[in-house]
């Protein structure tokens, strides 16, 4: 990792695609998407869009439960990337 790359900031105003993080990072965009699918997973959403909203929502209520294990996806889900 570089010593330039620092945590976004709220008025960062960043939305990066799998290869633009793979680029600040340093590693391949598959590494990256390999991640988001893992993060995914034990958020118990489908995409980026879903795991936002949970953040979102998981900061304007700090009693929303967090999620400990790998939530079950219903037969014949897929996952968005």
């Amino acid at each position: 990792m570089r010593s330039s790359v620092r945590p976004l900031e709220p008025g960062d105003n960043a939305s990066f695609d799998a290869a633009g993080v793979a680029a600040i990072v340093g590693v391949s965009p598959r590494t990256v998407q390999k991640h988001l699918e893992n993060v995914y997973v034990k958020l118990g959403v489908e995409n980026r869009t879903a795991a936002a909203m949970r953040a979102a929502a998981a900061t304007r209520n700090p009693s929303t439960p967090q999620v400990s294990e790998p939530v079950p996806k219903p037969a014949g889900a897929t996952t968005e990337i």
